[in-house]
C-alpha cells in the first residue's frame, strides 16, 4: 500500500500536484500484479492531495501536540461532489471538507477518459480481465530492458514503468501494452505493440498469451 489514515498522502510525499500524482500512479501499476491484495487508501483513486485544515480546526491529538506531525491533512472527507459537505455528509462533518475543488471530486473525474479516477478504474479492470494469466503463479520476476526503466514479469503480465523524470524514447514492447496510463484507447481489446516513447512517470501493462 502507498498510504493509510495515519500519514501525509502518497501524492504529497512523492512531489504533490501532477508530478505526486503520476509518481502514486507508476507506483499503482507496479503494485497491481505482485502477489497479494491490491490496496487503495481512501482519496488514492482521485489523485488526491493532503488536503488544507486550518490551524485550531483539527482533530487529531497528535497535531495537537505536534502541529507538523497531524494525521489530519490525509483524513478529511471524501469528495464525491462540489458543494457543502462534498457529497459526504449534509451536516457538520469532523474536519473540514480540506479545501478541495471540482477537478478532486468524483463528479469531476468521472466523466473525463483520461482522469485519475477513469486511469485506476481501467487498471483494475485490466487486472480482473487477465487474472487467469497470473492465477497460477505468484513468482514475480524481474526483467532487464535495454533502456532504464522498470519492468517485472508474473504469468503473462509485465509491468513496465519510466521511474525517471525525462522521456525514455524506442523502449520495445516484447509484448502487447493492454493498459496505458497516459492512453485511455489502449486495453485488452484494443493492444499496442512496437516501439514506444514513455513520458516521465508512464507506465504499462504488457500481455502474453
Amino acid at each position: 500500500m502507498q498510504g493509510n489514515h495515519d500519514r501525509s498522502r502518497a501524492v504529497t510525499r512523492f512531489g504533490d500536484g501532477t508530478p505526486g500524482r503520476r509518481r502514486s500512479l507508476a507506483l499503482h501499476v507496479l503494485m497491481a500484479l505482485l502477489p497479494g491484495t491490491f490496496w487503495l487508501y481512501q482519496g488514492e483513486e482521485l489523485g488526491l492531495g493532503d488536503g488544507h485544515v486550518p490551524v485550531g480546526r483539527g482533530a487529531d491529538p497528535l497535531g495537537a501536540a505536534e502541529p507538523g506531525e497531524s494525521r489530519d491533512v490525509a483524513r478529511t472527507p471524501m469528495p464525491w461532489r462540489p458543494g457543502p459537505g462534498l457529497g459526504f455528509t449534509t451536516g457538520r462533518p469532523w474536519l473540514p471538507d480540506g479545501g478541495r475543488g471540482e477537478p478532486d471530486t468524483v463528479a469531476g473525474q468521472v466523466d473525463d477518459p483520461a482522469s485519475h479516477l477513469n486511469t485506476l478504474s481501467r487498471l483494475l479492470a485490466t487486472r480482473r480481465r487477465l487474472a487467469h494469466l497470473v492465477a497460477a503463479t505468484d513468482e514475480v520476476s524481474r526483467i532487464a530492458l535495454d533502456k532504464p526503466v522498470a519492468a517485472y514479469r508474473r504469468g503473462g503480465l509485465w509491468t513496465v514503468a519510466n521511474l525517471r523524470d525525462t522521456p525514455v524514447t524506442d523502449v520495445d514492447l516484447s509484448a502487447a501494452a493492454v493498459f496505458d496510463t497516459d492512453d485511455p484507447a489502449v486495453d485488452p481489446d484494443r493492444p499496442r505493440t512496437g516501439r514506444v516513447r514513455l513520458a516521465p512517470y508512464q507506465a504499462l501493462v504488457l500481455a502474453t498469451r
